[in-house]
C-alpha cells in the first residue's frame, strides 16, 4: 500500500512541475477601443433621378473618413452607416467598403437602393450617416454622425386597367385608368391591384401607356377568366363572370394572369 501511495504522490509531483513550467509567453491582445475616424461628405442634400439609373461612373455623393487609431496594427472593416432619424441605428442600411478604403463615392443606383430600405421614393427625407470601423462582429468604434437631405426615387412602375367596368373611356382622356391600376413596386414586371368588375363588365384590356389603345396586353383566347396574355392579342381579357372586387396579378414577362376574389 505505501509502494502505490509513493507512485501517485510522485506522478502528481511532476504533473505539478509539468504545469508550473507551461505558461503563456505570447502577449495577449486587448483594446480600449481605440480613437474613431472622423466623416466628412462631400455633399449633404442630395436628390436622385431615375434618368441616371444606368449611370455607373458619375458619384453623387463621396465619403471620406480619417483610418482610426488602435495602439496596435489592426484589420479594420469599414462600412458606411445610413439610417432614419429616430431609428437610433436599429436598422441601418449597410454599404462596406473595400478594406483599407477611406474615400468612397456612390453612384445613384447604389445610393438609392441603399436609402429605399429606410425611407420611401419620391419624398424628400432626412437621414443620418456614420462610418462604423469593425474589428470583429463584437468590437467596433463609428465615427461622428452627418445628417443629409435626400430625396430617392421611386422604383414603382404602372399599367392601366380600362375596360367595360369604367365605360370603355375615349383615349387620349385627362385620366384614364388613374384610380384602377396595377403597380409592380420593384418594377420587376409583376404588377398587382384590386379592380371592382361590375355585374356584366367583366372585359378589359391592360395598357402600358394610359393615353392611348395602340399597345395593350390582351388575349388570342376566349377563356373565363383569361389567365394567358398576349401582347397586341386580338380579344379582350375577361375576368370571372361573378361581379365583385377581384386581386389580380399580372405577369408581364411570362405574360400570365390571375384573379382573386375579395
Amino acid at each position: 500500500m505505501r509502494t502505490v501511495l509513493t507512485k501517485i504522490l510522485a506522478i502528481s509531483s511532476v504533473a505539478l512541475l509539468m504545469l508550473a513550467s507551461c505558461k503563456k509567453n505570447d502577449p495577449i491582445v486587448t483594446t480600449n477601443g481605440g480613437t474613431p475616424g472622423v466623416l466628412a461628405t462631400s455633399t449633404t442634400t442630395v436628390v436622385l433621378n431615375k434618368a441616371n439609373a444606368g449611370d455607373t461612373t458619375t458619384k453623387v455623393i463621396t465619403f471620406s473618413t480619417t483610418a482610426p487609431q488602435y495602439t496596435y496594427k489592426a484589420a479594420v472593416t469599414n462600412t458606411i452607416q445610413i439610417d432614419s432619424v429616430g431609428d437610433n441605428w436599429a436598422n441601418p442600411s449597410s454599404i462596406a467598403l473595400p478594406q483599407g478604403v477611406l474615400t468612397q463615392g456612390l453612384t445613384t443606383t447604389v445610393l438609392n437602393t441603399a436609402l429605399l430600405q429606410i425611407v420611401p421614393g419620391g419624398v424628400t427625407s432626412k437621414v443620418n450617416v456614420r462610418i462604423q470601423y469593425a474589428l470583429s462582429s463584437a468590437v467596433a468604434t463609428y465615427s461622428n454622425v452627418i445628417s443629409l437631405t435626400v430625396t430617392p426615387y421611386s422604383l414603382a412602375s404602372y399599367v392601366y386597367v380600362v375596360g367595360a367596368f369604367d365605360g370603355w373611356p375615349s383615349l387620349p382622356n385627362s385620366n384614364p385608368g388613374a384610380t384602377d391600376s396595377l403597380i409592380s413596386v420593384t418594377s420587376n414586371g409583376v404588377y398587382t391591384g384590386t379592380i371592382n368588375f361590375t355585374a356584366g363588365n367583366n372585359q378589359f384590356l391592360i395598357l402600358p401607356v394610359k393615353t392611348s389603345y395602340n399597345v395593350k396586353y390582351a388575349t388570342n383566347t376566349t377563356t373565363i377568366p383569361t389567365s394567358i396574355v398576349a401582347v397586341g392579342g386580338g380579344n379582350n381579357l375577361s375576368a370571372p363572370a361573378a361581379a365583385g372586387n377581384y386581386a389580380i396579378s399580372f405577369d408581364s414577362n411570362k405574360l400570365t394572369i390571375g384573379f382573386t376574389a375579395k
